[in-house]
């Protein structure tokens, strides 16, 4: 049975507030290559992506895009009331030297990088999360798979009608 070398296949999946979407492409190529996209911290878990990919797939180029999404509470988030002061003040003394009459806002001083504090970055453990991105992993791979046995199902079917007609 021929395979495609080229494919693509994806698997979504939803654990507790957790969403995990996996996309995997493929294109031909003589040696294996992985190419991961994800967001820090999930960048250490490419030895075991690479690993259960391996198992899987020998040859070829593959692009894997993997997007983990929290859903966020009031309690992930917290103002530094050191940084916001150190804004306002900075902001304040630098209006005086100007000589700027333009009152301080503080919405524009919410967005300043530091002043808020996202602690659910800082809570998540990747290899706790490890066992349910494996699953996803597996099934994006599962659909790859099926994509490059269709694939290869045509052209096959493609290459025995040329050789009929030859």
């Amino acid at each position: 049975m021929l395979l495609s070398m080229t494919g693509h296949g994806e698997a979504h999946r939803r654990h507790n507030q957790v969403s995990i979407a996996v996309e995997v492409r493929t294109i031909n190529s003589r040696y294996f290559k992985l190419s991961l996209r994800t967001i820090e911290p999930y960048t250490s878990l490419e030895p075991q992506i690479e690993a259960a990919v391996r198992d899987r797939i020998r040859r070829g180029t593959l692009q894997i895009n993997l997007r983990i999404d929290r859903e966020a509470s009031a309690e992930d988030f917290s103002i530094s009331d050191v940084v916001l002061g150190s804004y306002f003040e900075q902001l304040r003394t630098l209006n005086k030297s100007l000589k700027l009459t333009e009152p301080i806002r503080l919405d524009g001083l919410l967005m300043l990088p530091g002043v808020v504090v996202d602690r659910a970055t800082q809570r998540r453990d990747v290899e706790s999360d490890w066992p349910q991105v494996q699953a996803v992993l597996l099934e994006a791979l599962d659909n790859l798979q099926k994509m490059r046995v269709d694939e290869g199902r045509a052209m096959e079917s493609d290459l025995a009608a040329s050789c009929q007609l030859i």
